[in-house]
């Protein structure tokens, strides 16, 4: 769903808010399949790493114990105790790899389950302003429906011509056969304006 056009919503630019939709949402997967592009990275140096380091791995340890053992036969203990730390440092660094691999898995998924909820969270934003931009466009047309109203029935008065003023101001009002109507209002609503019309 690429936007072609970015746009900033000022307060009652309706068209404005639902391109925001589009724009949120691009934003927001773009935003997580970058996320997803760095943890593959890091997985993908993770394993490279792992692969390179396990066939070298025991020749290390093999390596650093008997440095430990010739510096011990020499008198040097505290030296012999790095080779022997260096020693337990290579056989932890198979399970370290492995547990960052682990914490980048888990990483991922949740990047996964946040690109299924993108289109949720960009609704969840974005829609309390449409809401209120709707509101507000209704307030405007029933303002505008009454000040038609009272127009008329003025009218009428002053001309003291008798009309009914009840079809000219029913008029306005949508059919209650009408699908928008139907779609949009419910039936208390639609009982009460056809009541008042």
């Amino acid at each position: 769903m690429q936007a072609t056009t970015e746009t900033t919503a000022q307060p009652g630019d309706l068209d404005a808010l639902l391109a925001e939709l589009a724009q949120g949402y691009d934003a927001e997967t773009a935003r997580i399949d970058r996320s997803i592009a760095r943890v593959d990275a890091k997985l993908e140096e993770i394993r490279a790493t792992k692969a390179d380091t396990e066939a070298v791995l025991d020749s290390l340890v093999n390596v650093k114990t008997r440095e430990y053992d010739t510096l011990m036969v020499e008198g040097k203990p505290e030296e012999a105790a790095q080779k022997l730390r260096d020693a337990e440092a290579a056989k932890a660094m198979p399970a370290k790899l492995s547990d960052a691999m682990d914490d980048l898995v888990l990483e991922r998924a949740c990047l996964e389950n946040d690109l299924s909820g993108a289109a949720k969270k960009v609704l969840d934003e974005t829609m309390p302003q449409v809401v209120t931009e709707i509101h507000s466009q209704v307030r405007a047309l029933c303002a505008t429906l009454d000040r038609i109203e009272t127009t008329i029935k003025e009218f009428i008065e002053q001309a003291g011509s008798g009309i009914d003023p009840t079809p000219y101001i029913a008029s306005l009002v949508p059919d209650k056969e009408d699908e928008g109507r139907k779609k949009w209002f419910s039936v208390e609503e639609t009982l009460y304006v056809w009541r008042n019309r």
